[in-house]
């Protein structure tokens, strides 16, 4: 289906109503049976959903109230109904083979219509209806019979075999491979994983056909940067080829994608397109990409290539770490605590296929337990199918293909996942023969490349890839990796996929059906039953490590404290972890036990497993965390067992025991002996989250003796002076931004320290002497009151003199636009951020301040009242809606309406309530721009609250500008704010609530030209209407209102400014672009910008106006009459004037440069420009740009061969 859910939300459907009702269970009337897969189930509220395949039959479902009514959306060309030549989109089905939705997911019924019709006649009966009125009549779709499922499908199964012949049909039609570096088109390769294996040998004849020509395409390349992304799909498949036919054409291309795979690891690892970009997520690794390169790695070591063995073990380690401990990290992270992970975790169960196929224990070997945990977390997670970053296709991708490693060893899970999954497999066939993925969006709803891997659930378990567990062929070169890569002999125990034995040795049994024995039936169980100490108990042995964690550690009350030290000390090491995870957990923040609950005992079983050697690191990570809420006293005599774990290689535990030792590296009596020890692991570090710990350990600074924050600066200071200026890069690839990203991680600590400001002024500009202001944003955003007189001394000329000609020139689009109060913009104001600046460089000139009467002595005329339009209340939600006013009050807002004539009360602000009652004590809040935390006066005791008043105001003047603020709305999670009019004309509807990372700012309007007559010095009339609210977080009804109007001079803008601040812009050019050291297109240096020196030079031929006609890939293409592309500029035309400027603020000139400074996040760039005569005419040709290109929110680079385009113009 097309729907997205990304969260549950639980009593969250509120009576509609006066605030102050409670919320009440959200009931079903329509599913009679517990819903299994229930993020992307149809939702019975929703107007419109669909259904995007009904399997073969070729046509997409519209579901509409009351639930579920059924709608042809679409019928697909060539499809069975095509062929009936009676369907089309818009008409009502009635009902298919006599039967309407009813109780159950209506995609797993309408996908047991096609098991049924293909086990029988393979007829699907739909009851059409034109319009509403008419008389239904009969449409039948003829599909191909293809028997039903057997008993053991997809092995020994005439259904499952036709389906796999008929995918295999599809392929060798219409299926390609591509191998290509620069696109997506490597994703086809799926197409050859599949062909090999069905283990039908008429299908290696197309997969020879196009190994043949991937060989001759790369024979005389010297490597093949495939992206990361790609190399499950495209270098699998490749290496599969040769173990199953010893066609040694293919291994010299095989050789140069391991070549590639060893230039492009970091940290053990890959990003998504094979460069370095150290500062997206934390670390620059993208899993759900780089997890095949092992993967292939290992198959190509059997291969019996030459292996980079550096990169093989180190990434080998790196990721067999995550088996058994959760869900595969995003990037360079700990196990993530979700079932939702795009098949990541899906994905290592093969890399460590293929370590067990590889090395010579097989089966025996650790790599085979880390198979098979990984693969079944995939049966526990299965109710969050479709749901994940980028739509969540991705994640059955992966997920599905891996429980089916299971199949011999899981057999009643594995049966409980294919058959209760099965209507996912039915609906995502296409007529065609081919598979798409049903909800998986048009990014993987694509039958010759996501799509493909939809049928590898059916090939599996035939064992026909050495992945999927064929033996080895007599091309198999074995080889031994380690007995265990990573962690002690204990952490064997996370890569069991049984569960964990009681004290008395019995086994705990679980349920084993989807019903009832994955994440959400798990959930169901508990709460019929309770949390009873039996319930809790047992979830702690549970085999998936979640469960363990959630449900096992993560729900106690004080009386089953109890379990704890006996889970400390069972043999069983996932026990003994869900017992430390019952002390301290990080699941959504950290939940630690009470002081009071922490027993001596516990601490100490605690501390011993830091001590023991052979303990499980995964439980010493958690036991290292534990140290952090344990008294000091009791840590203390166990520092240098700490400070050993602090200089460990594996950074998981550096992390764990900087939490652990930061109680102690504050206190007086140890802090010199941990500090240095913290500095030396801050210069050593590599990976970005290790330094996490050090905003709590900053946090405690400020609290701590002087003597301690004086070392604790200073190890910061140092760490930062001595970090290295280059990093190691085993492989060659370009470490630089690691270098950046890690210095302005200790640069950020080291701010939150008392005095760290003052301290990195001086360390930073040592380690950045050509910066202007290393950290500038940071000391932008800073009180620069609160630095030393030293450094706000140093700070003034440059705020003066760089920072303010920068800011003025990079907005001064946007300047301008506010100097001539052209419209009613964001009150936060770029006019205002540079009043800021000069503020902070020492000038008080320019301020925001109220403007006219005091808002807390403005009295209103004011009506509450409950509209018509009932509204579910649900916490967050926003409440604005078209709704009907009370009669007589349909214009309220107008000047002419009377509110004492209405029965209007009148009243002070701020207005609001807080569940029912008046606040009118101080409290919280006391930001200027939104006083929420005001006394209220006047009870707002209705959902919907009107307000108008008439209030004198003195004239406004030139040069400031103006803006009306209303108070109460301010924060992230209060929701939406209020509609405001100034005599009857309205500036602002604010019905969107305020999203992350964007509180803390004004909410209301600049008050533009067109209104600003209303202001010389007569009565203005203001008005506002605002509704009720339920806070996100807190769930409490309620709401805060007031308004009020400040004035600011604004400060100069000028050409000077702009000029100066051209002088300090970095800008991108082609030039630069074509400088750079490699066609990466992550790998972007800085090397070889533009910068312009201020010397202008004249060009009198372009002094005129030029309008754009169109766009040429190259000059030498244009010719007066010829089609162009219709492409263009943002501006139509362009006037160059004298000294550089132009008719437009975001563009200046000097010679045959155009520097472009546009609005927003673009960068400036400066553009070559050509005047040639041609045809009798003059032509002007400027470059268009595109130097870099914005995808998945980071920013590409093109490569060196990409020629910018050009933008022609004709003089005016």
């Amino acid at each position: 289906m097309n729907i997205r859910v990304t969260s549950i939300i639980i009593a969250a459907a509120v009576a509609v109503g006066s605030p102050g009702i409670k919320a009440a269970e959200n009931t079903s009337s329509f599913y009679k049976e517990p819903v299994l897969f229930n993020f992307t189930n149809a939702n019975e509220k929703t107007a419109i959903q669909s259904i995007d395949r009904f399997g073969p039959v070729g046509i997409s479902i519209e579901l509409r109230l009351p639930p579920f009514q059924m709608y042809v959306k679409k019928v697909e060309d060539g499809s069975p109904a095509e062929a009936t030549g009676q369907l089309m989109p818009g008409q009502k089905i009635e009902s298919i083979n006599g039967q309407f939705l009813k109780d159950i997911d209506p995609r797993i019924q309408l996908a047991k219509m096609i098991t049924d019709a293909e086990a029988s006649d393979g007829l699907i009966k739909l009851m059409i209806k034109e319009t509403p009125d008419a008389k239904p009549h009969q449409v039948v779709v003829k599909i191909p019979v293809l028997g039903g499922y057997s008993k053991s499908w997809p092995l020994d199964c005439k259904k499952s075999d036709r389906i796999v012949r008929a995918m295999s049909s599809y392929l060798k039609e219409h299926g390609t491979y591509s191998l290509d570096t620069q696109s997506w088109d490597s994703l086809d390769g799926f197409g050859m994983l599949f062909l090999l294996s069905t283990g039908n040998p008429k299908d290696l004849d197309v997969v020879r056909g196009w190994v043949k020509a991937t060989v001759e395409k790369y024979k005389d390349a010297e490597t093949i940067p495939l992206k990361p992304w790609v190399y499950g799909s495209a270098a699998i498949p490749l290496a599969e080829y040769y173990l199953r036919t010893g066609d040694a054409s293919i291994l010299p291309v095989i050789q140069k994608l391991a070549d590639h795979a060893k230039r492009t690891m970091y940290n053990r690892a890959w990003s998504g397109r094979g460069g370095i970009v150290f500062g997206y997520m934390a670390g620059g690794h993208m899993n759900a990409a780089g997890i095949h390169i092992p993967t292939f790695l290992l198959l190509a070591k059997e291969c019996g290539v030459k292996v980079d063995d550096y990169t093989l073990q180190k990434s080998l380690k790196h990721f067999y770490r995550f088996a058994g401990k959760g869900s595969l990290a995003y990037g360079d992270g700990f196990p993530e605590t979700y079932f939702i992970d795009n098949g990541k975790t899906g994905a290592l169960a093969f890399t460590m296929a293929a370590a067990a196929s590889l090395t010579p224990e097989g089966e025996k070997s650790v790599y085979a337990g880390a198979r098979d945990v990984s693969a079944q977390r995939g049966f526990f997670g299965t109710n969050y199918m479709l749901v994940g970053h980028t739509g969540g296709g991705i994640g059955e991708v992966w997920r599905g293909p891996a429980m089916g490693l299971l199949h011999q060893k899981q057999p009643i899970r594995y049966r409980a996942f294919m058959d209760g999954r099965k209507w996912h497999l039915e609906l995502s066939r296409r007529f065609d023969g081919s598979f798409g993925l049903l909800d998986g969006g048009n990014r993987y709803d694509q039958p010759k490349t996501w799509g493909v891997m939809m049928a590898l659930q059916y090939t599996v378990p035939r064992q026909t890839l050495r992945l999927t567990g064929a033996p080895r062929t007599k091309f198999s070169t074995p080889y031994k990796l380690p007995d265990r890569p990573w962690g002690t002999k204990a952490d064997d125990d996370f890569c069991s996929i049984h569960p964990a034995s009681y004290s008395d040795g019995t086994v705990p049994q679980f349920d084993r059906t989807l019903k009832g024995g994955t994440a959400n039936g798990i959930e169901r169980h508990v709460r019929a039953e309770g949390l009873s100490d039996a319930v809790i108990l047992k979830h702690a042995h549970h085999p998936d490590h979640e469960i363990r964690r959630e449900i096992g550690a993560g729900y106690r009350t004080p009386e089953q404290d109890y379990q704890i030290v006996p889970m400390l000390k069972h043999k069983d090491a996932r026990v003994r972890r869900a017992g430390l995870s019952s002390i301290h957990r990080v699941h959504k923040g950290t939940r630690v036990l009470p002081p009071e609950r922490l027993t001596d005992e516990m601490v100490a079983l605690a501390i011993a497993m830091i001590n023991d050697p052979h303990e499980s690191w995964w439980c010493v990570e958690n036991a290292l965390r534990v140290m952090s809420i344990a008294p000091p006293e009791k840590v203390a005599p166990h520092i240098d067992r700490l400070l050993y774990w602090l200089g460990h290689e594996e950074w998981w535990l550096q992390h764990a025991a900087l939490i652990g030792l930061t109680p102690l590296a504050v206190d007086d009596r140890y802090y010199e002996k941990i500090m240095p020890k913290i500095g030396e692991m801050v210069v050593s570090n590599t990976h970005a989250v290790t330094l996490q710990p050090l905003r709590k350990l900053t946090e405690r600074l400020q609290s701590a003796s002087p003597k301690v924050q004086q070392l604790g600066v200073k190890t910061l200071a140092t760490a930062y002076g001595s970090f290295p200026a280059e990093l190691p890069a085993p492989g060659g690839n370009n470490p630089q931004s690691a270098v950046d990203v890690s210095l302005s991680s200790i640069a950020k600590h080291m701010m939150n320290t008392p005095g760290g400001f003052d301290v990195l002024f001086e360390v930073a500009k040592e380690r950045y002497p050509n910066e202007i202001l290393p950290y500038k944003k940071d000391y932008i955003n800073q009180d620069t009151s609160q630095l030393s007189p030293a450094v706000q001394k140093a700070l003034t000329p440059i705020f003066l003199k760089q920072l303010i000609p920068e800011y003025v020139t990079r907005n001064i689009v946007a300047l301008r636009s506010e100097e001539k109060r052209e419209r009613a913009g964001n009150p936060l104001s770029v006019m205002g951020g540079l009043a800021d600046l000069h503020r902070k460089a020492g000038v008080t000139d320019y301020d925001w301040h109220p403007y006219g009467p005091d808002r807390n002595a403005m009295k209103w005329h004011y009506h509450s009242f409950d509209p018509q339009e009932k509204k579910v209340w649900m916490a967050g939600a926003t409440r604005h809606r078209k709704i009907t006013l009370p009669e007589g009050m349909e214009k309220w807002y107008s000047p002419e309406f009377d509110p004492v004539q209405a029965g209007w009360k009148s009243g002070l602000a701020p207005f609001g309530q807080d569940e029912g009652q008046l606040k009118t004590e101080k409290a919280g809040c006391d930001l200027p721009i939104c006083r929420c935390g005001d006394p209220m006066k006047t009870l707002w005791d209705k959902e919907v609250l009107m307000i108008k008043g008439k209030f004198k105001f003195p004239p406004m003047k030139d040069g400031h500008s103006y803006r009306i603020i209303f108070g109460g709305a301010s924060h992230v999670n209060v929701g939406d704010g209020p509609a405001i009019y100034i005599n009857g004309r309205m500036i602002g509807r604010h019905s969107n609530p305020v999203r992350k990372r964007q509180g803390n700012r004004p909410r209301g309007n600049l008050i533009p030209r067109n209104m600003v007559a209303a202001f010389q010095g007569q009565e203005v009339e203001l008005a506002a209407i605002a509704f009720m609210r339920m806070h996100k977080r807190t769930k409490r009804m309620g709401n805060f209102l007031t308004i009020w109007i400040e004035e600011m001079k604004n400060p100069p803008v000028n050409d000077q400014l702009v000029k100066s601040g051209l002088m300090l812009l970095p800008m991108q050019s082609s030039a630069w672009q074509q400088a750079q050291e490699t066609d990466e297109p992550e790998m972007i240096t800085d090397d070889g910008l533009f910068y312009y020196d201020g010397k202008f030079t004249p060009n009198p031929k372009l002094l005129a106006t030029w309008t754009s006609i169109g766009q040429v890939n190259a000059i030498e293409q244009f010719a007066p009459g010829k089609a162009l592309d219709s492409t263009r500029p943002r501006y139509k035309s362009l006037t160059f004037k004298d000294n550089g400027f132009t008719d437009s603020s975001s563009h200046y000139w000097s010679g045959d440069i155009l520097m472009e400074i546009l609005p927003g996040k673009a960068k400036p760039k400066a553009l070559k420009m050509k005047i040639l005569p041609i045809g009798g005419s003059d032509y002007l040709f400027i470059e268009a740009g595109g130097f870099t290109f914005y995808e998945d929110r980071k920013t590409y680079k093109q490569s060196r061969t990409w020629q910018c385009p050009w933008f022609v113009f004709k003089r005016k």
